[in-house]
């Protein structure tokens, strides 16, 4: 036999263990990112989790992305599919997966799923990535009907991971379960480790012991304060607490069997970080909820500042003030600032090209004050020159340290300010484009901003340690969400390890009236879908934007007040104002850094506070106005006529009939004053329309046109 003969027959029978030896997932998993392998496998998901499907061997799972211009077929693979499949590891957000495929084969269809493994530990590991597992107790946050986002879930074995709903899943629209479930899902990384639901048999009701929500903090003072949760049947109450995870005291409450638990801690010391964790017992067993951190009130003077660069409309003042409607206003502030800071300035800029800062935050280094600086890697910020203090660039590439926030002498009681907002430290952005900041003057959120930006600069000392600094995905959710300043409460997030998206959705949905939201961009559709469920509702929903997007469209093409900034400035605002001109509403702000974006929430460093205040609503609600008045403007036409309206008064629903040869145009709804309060597109020469959010009164409509202007008044009776 030949030699060419003899090796064309051991190829033969070698085939693929020479071009493609097929590894088990986990020996692929082992061979690390960048290496090209070649695995087989099961399905156990499909289009329901979007474009990328899971498979599992008897050893491991694993994920794959076909791609852009993946294989013919690829996105028809589902659950019950064996696979052989070939491509180059790579780590997306965490995710170890094949992406993108190179080519795969189907081997065979209707094949059994591997069992789930049952999982009772605290949190979820690279151990049963991309696997099947199944909790078998567990308590979904929520309320409601499910929509894409984020669900954290509550364990008798106090875990700490949410599930993920993505849009257009199955578990969309369905209620959220108010009981205890037996919840199977696949093990999935988007910067941090989540549970993926496959639909609705994924949730199965059971009757097991487990705490029924997360525990809750109210009451907080300078000495302490409450924890309260609830358990889905009667059972003792233990609470958990101390300096540190280790959790070396503890309160329980004899004698005391119930549904509904509550411990206040007293005695503690003020604006002090404290862990603790809730824990109950019953014949069915013991739960546990997470290991949280809160923190105790500061003794500070709680004193809130709001400043905005551009005017307000003043006439829909409840008598409040912004400390500053201009630029130079809100510069001098932001100066002002680091010019009397005692002993500390810790800033984390996404972008600085505004000479003065960086003037004044040399002065202050020059003066010993201890400097710390952390930029974005590609932004001006590297135009100033390379100063005396140390300056950590983060965010190089993918994430964005996309932070504009500032803190001062966190150790000092009544000197200790955080400055945080949308504005960047630029020209741009100080001079030419609308933004906001506020500044408050309380210890207990300057120690945890403070917090926060040591776990990026990866060092407490002056300083900064690469090997130790976390941004993006890295970082943990490590800091309090709740405060009280003053009597004011407020809730404090970062991204990308809190979970923003989830806080501000909780947010919208305590409208009861209104919701105005300025932003530069909307791209996360759980966000766009909250602000169309409070429209749909009846909430009287106007939105300003900067960017175009689907989302904003689809907004729109809903019948949403939602308009782009038509103005040559950038509309740089990322905030939203929740029945601001309704105080016995509880009217809320929600500001930061942080767009309505899925880099945002999943990716960039960032930074929101969630205010509950009527004053500091009402001032947002005036800035709003006049951003409004300004972006929805149309310039004055010549008068056409009278509109025909009917009926007239109208409980809202109404017909309106345009003058002779007008078929295009907008309609706007104007109070009494002249304010703009709604805009329409006109649709033919007649237009039928439903005024949601008009209250008892007389109002007037404007037909805007390119013939002229046409107006008619309406009495609204409810």
């Amino acid at each position: 036999m030949t030699l060419r003969l003899t090796l064309l027959l051991w190829l033969c029978v070698a085939g693929s263990s020479v071009f493609a030896q097929i590894l088990t997932v986990q020996q692929a998993r082992e061979e690390g990112v960048g290496a090209f392998v070649t695995v087989r496998g099961v399905v156990t998901a499909g289009a329901e989790l979007g474009d990328i499907r899971y498979f599992q061997d008897g050893t491991a799972g694993m994920a794959a992305f076909g791609g852009n211009n993946g294989p013919a077929g690829f996105d028809d693979l589902g659950p019950g599919d064996s696979i052989q499949i070939s491509g180059q590891l790579k780590l997306y957000n965490g995710l170890l997966e094949i992406s993108p495929v190179t080519n795969y084969s189907l081997l065979a269809t209707g094949v059994p799923l591997p069992a789930p493994q049952v999982w009772t530990g605290q949190t979820l590991d690279a151990s049963i990535e991309s696997q099947l597992i199944t909790v078998p107790c567990a308590q979904v946050q929520g309320s409601g009907s499910f929509s894409s986002g984020t669900y954290p879930i509550a364990t008798a074995s106090g875990a700490a991971f949410p599930i993920y709903v993505r849009g257009g899943h199955p578990l969309v629209g369905t209620p959220v379960p108010d009981d205890a479930q037996r919840l199977t899902g696949i093990v999935s990384v988007f910067n941090g480790y989540q549970l993926l639901p496959r639909g609705t048999a994924d949730l199965e009701p059971t009757a097991c012991f487990n705490l029924t929500g997360s525990p809750r903090i109210t009451d907080i003072t300078a000495e302490g304060f409450t924890i309260s949760w609830a358990t889905d049947a009667p059972a003792s109450t233990t609470l958990r607490y101390g300096l540190t995870p280790a959790l070396t005291e503890s309160i329980t409450l004899t004698g005391n069997t119930s549904f509904e638990h509550s411990v206040s801690l007293t005695g503690l010391d003020d604006a002090t970080f404290y862990y603790v964790q809730a824990e109950s017992s019953t014949s069915g067993g013991t739960a546990l909820s997470p290991v949280q951190l809160h923190m105790t009130a500061s003794l500070s003077s709680h004193t809130i500042e709001t400043y905005f660069n551009f005017e307000v409309d003043e006439e829909l003042s409840n008598g409040a003030v912004p400390d500053g409607t201009t630029y130079q206003e809100a510069e001098a502030r932001l100066l002002g600032l680091i010019n009397d800071a005692q002993q500390t300035v810790d800033i984390a800029a996404y972008n600085m090209t505004r000479s003065a800062v960086m003037v004044a935050l040399k002065n202050a280094h020059n003066r010993g004050v201890r400097v710390r600086y952390i930029r974005e890697a590609d932004t001006g910020n590297q135009a100033l020159g390379t100063p005396a203090f140390p300056v950590l660039v983060g965010g190089i590439g993918e994430p964005l340290m996309h932070n504009k926030f500032l803190v001062v002498d966190a150790a000092l009681v009544n000197d200790s300010y955080v400055l945080m907002g949308s504005m960047n430290f630029t020209n741009a952005n100080i001079v030419e484009s609308p933004n906001n900041f506020l500044v408050i003057q309380d210890q207990s959120l300057a120690l945890t901003y403070e917090r926060e930006f040591e776990e990026m600069w990866g060092s407490t000392g002056a300083q900064y340690d690469e090997s130790a600094a976390r941004f993006g995905s890295d970082k943990l959710d490590n800091t309090p969400h709740y405060f009280n300043v003053g009597g004011v409460p407020i809730e404090s997030w970062f991204s990308p390890s809190d979970g923003t998206n989830a806080a501000i959705k909780a947010a919208l949905r305590t409208a009861d009236h209104e919701i105005d939201v300025a932003l530069l961009l909307l791209t996360r559709f759980d966000l766009s879908d909250a602000l169309l469920e409070a429209h749909q509702a009846g909430i009287f929903v106007r939105g300003l934007y900067e960017n175009e997007t689907d989302e904003a469209d689809d907004l729109q093409s809903a019948g949403v007040n939602f308009y782009q900034d038509n103005t040559t400035r950038q509309l740089h605002h990322k905030y939203a104002v929740i029945d601001g001109r309704h105080p016995e509403s509880d009217p809320v702000v929600v500001t930061g850094s942080h767009n309505w974006t899925n880099k945002a929430e999943t990716t960039n460093d960032e930074n929101t506070l969630i205010v509950y205040d009527a004053d500091i609503a009402n001032l947002f609600v005036q800035e709003f106005q006049a951003r409004w008045r300004t972006t929805v403007a149309v310039s004055d036409r010549a008068a056409i006529g009278t509109l025909a309206i009917s009926p007239n008064p109208s409980s809202g629903a109404l017909r309106v009939s345009l003058p002779e040869g007008v078929t295009s145009g907008v309609l706007e709804v104007l109070d009494v004053q002249g304010r703009r309060l709604q805009i329409f597109p006109l649709v033919g020469a007649r237009t039928d329309l439903d005024l949601p959010g008009l209250t008892t009164g007389t109002y007037v409509l404007r037909v805007r046109s390119a013939r002229g202007v046409a107006t008619g008044r309406l009495s609204v009776i409810r």
